[in-house]
């Protein structure tokens, strides 16, 4: 402007420079302490005690109503048409500018930005602040979907084991047809992989490789819910589910031999999976919305899975139970000898260490959802479940921990409706989007 002055008028020049009110707060969001203003307060002093004659400024920062005595009556040509401000989603921009981060606001999701000044510590401050207020909170839609995938990433597991140890059974010529085959069979109808009046082998190669079984139809669910949580995905986890669903197995023909061989890499794969959600993912709110999910899925299939094991004979092989639960190993390691009725039961119910245990799931959750209570006075959400948790605990195992026990039956049947009941209150409580997801349980 001065060479502009001194090129056309002849005029002489003398810069008188300037430091704004704007140019001196660092420490919090300009908007918070006035906002119209702060870069041209001086600027009009200075003119009105006739120390300056003209100002030249960026018009980001000029407000759009003036004061009285003031106009703007010339605006230089841009020398730079690139001037452009890119803000991809997730990313935060630096922007003193009010006018320009009411434009980001407009945006669908808007990205996050900060009301300081770029490039000094009060915006490092400023954006550390939003930051963590950002991790200390997640959107409805994002809570809903991360506790469904906890939920269906656990049901595909509990799915393919089924199948597995029940395909298993069949294949088995060498045990008799109880051992195995017929709890894991009856269950398998329980949980509608297959039709109750189904109890050959071709139900169960169906449920497995069909690309119209219950398996596949589980793994697309799990799938549809990913896709909604992309975003939050890595390349492996990615790259695990696709295998899964485009696995040849559903493009031609299997046999009860194939589909077990399937069944093993599917599980397998769920265990990468879980892996990718334990190692992969950050503690905050989302990964506790996931977790219960997961919690409450393995808590139902352990209370189905023991109330079917009630009916049985107290003569019976307990090793499918051990195979289905993932405790066979632990199991064995602890006692050296064959499945009986106490060790397993305490195996499946008691130990809170067991990460296969119904008191390891109950733990957890009663954790997390007294935490709710506490921090969004969610209506006593942890009462009905911690009950159960405490009955259980009450329990004398020498008298209720056999087959056919009366007490733990009603036990395990009050614990299931309960936790349908928790993942209804929690649909109701913290999520906004319930329509799509109406199976609450098996």
């Amino acid at each position: 402007v001065r060479d502009l002055l001194n090129q056309r008028f002849g005029l002489a020049v003398d810069l008188l420079g300037m430091t704004t009110r704007g140019d001196q707060i660092l420490d919090r969001a300009l908007s918070k302490v006035g906002g119209k203003g702060l870069f041209v307060k001086e600027l009009e002093t200075a003119l009105e005690e006739g120390r300056a004659h003209l100002a030249v400024h960026s018009l980001k920062d000029v407000p759009v109503v003036l004061e009285p005595g003031f106009s703007l009556p010339a605006i230089l040509p841009r020398a730079d048409a690139a001037d452009a401000l890119a803000a991809a989603v997730g990313a935060f921009g630096n922007i003193a500018s009010f006018y320009r981060n009411q434009q980001l606001l407009q945006q669908t999701p808007p990205p996050l930005s900060t009301l300081a000044k770029p490039d000094i510590e009060g915006a490092r401050l400023v954006i550390e602040s939003v930051l963590a207020e950002r991790r200390a909170t997640v959107t409805s839609r994002a809570a809903e979907n991360l506790f469904w995938f906890g939920r269906y990433g656990e049901r595909c597991d509990a799915t393919a084991r089924l199948l597995r140890v029940a395909i298993a059974g069949v294949l088995d010529t060498t045990a008799e047809r109880g051992d195995d085959a017929s709890p894991a069979l009856t269950l398998a109808q329980r949980m509608g992989l297959i039709d109750e009046a189904d109890t050959s082998g071709a139900g169960l190669l169906a449920a497995a490789t069909d690309p119209d079984g219950a398996f596949h139809a589980r793994l697309t669910t799990l799938s549809r819910v990913a896709f909604n949580l992309r975003d939050r995905m890595s390349a492996d986890n990615w790259r695990t589910q696709n295998q899964l669903i485009a696995d040849p197995v559903f493009q031609r023909g299997a046999s009860l031999p194939l589909a077990l061989a399937w069944l093993d890499r599917a599980v397998t794969s769920m265990v990468t999976l879980s892996g990718f959600v334990l190692d992969g993912m950050t503690r905050g709110l989302g990964w506790r919305f996931l977790s219960m999910g997961r919690r409450i899925e393995r808590l139902q299939f352990m209370c189905m899975l023991l109330l079917r094991a009630m009916y049985m004979p107290a003569h019976s092989n307990l090793e499918w139970m051990l195979k289905l639960s993932n405790n066979l190993v632990t199991y064995r390691s602890r006692y050296a000898s064959q499945p009986e009725w106490l060790p397993v039961l305490d195996l499946l119910l008691m130990d809170d260490h067991n990460p296969n245990s119904i008191t390891f799931q109950m733990k957890g959750l009663v954790k997390y959802l007294e935490e709710m209570d506490a921090q969004d006075d969610a209506g006593g959400i942890a009462t009905d479940l911690k009950q159960c948790w405490h009955d259980l605990l009450a329990l004398d195992p020498d008298q209720t921990l056999y087959a056919g026990s009366s007490v733990l039956s009603e036990w395990l049947q009050r614990t299931y409706t309960v936790t349908l009941n928790l993942s209804d209150r929690l649909n109701v409580r913290f999520f906004s989007y319930t329509s799509a997801h109406a199976t609450r349980g098996y």
